[in-house]
């Protein structure tokens, strides 16, 4: 998803500035709605997924993992669906929890549950960038 600088704040007006921080009210929701939607990759245990996706310069990009769900699931605003979503920034996590982590250059390792066994390999993510 697009964030403004490195605190993870999100632009929900298009003017250019954050509006909006992690582990603030209605982040959830912003953050979905500024995601870069060529990007959906969903995968089952020990699966692969790949996507070549053309991204726009000049933006900053962050990371989020939803457990077991999709974006629209979390966006119909039914009570019964409380998926774990998970940010880079730790105050945007259930419990403030470090579930996604730099393993190297372009790699993330995903923990999916809060405060689980810590070890980031639930879900590894690797980006090839071509500039």
């Amino acid at each position: 998803y697009e964030i403004v600088g490195s605190q993870g704040g999100i632009d929900t007006n298009s003017d250019g500035k954050a509006n909006i921080f992690p582990g603030q009210a209605g982040y959830t929701e912003a953050a979905i709605n500024r995601r870069v939607s060529d990007i959906n990759l969903t995968v089952n245990e020990g699966g692969t997924a790949i996507s070549n996706t053309k991204l726009a310069g000049n933006s900053f990009l962050a990371p989020f993992i939803i457990v077991n769900g999709t974006p629209e699931i979390i966006q119909d605003n039914s009570v019964n669906n409380n998926l774990d979503i998970y940010f880079s920034f730790l105050e945007a996590n259930i419990q403030g929890t470090d579930q996604i982590r730099l393993l190297g250059n372009n790699v993330w390792g995903f923990e999916d549950i809060a405060g689980g066994d810590m070890d980031f390999n639930d879900l590894i993510i690797r980006v090839n960038l071509d500039y």
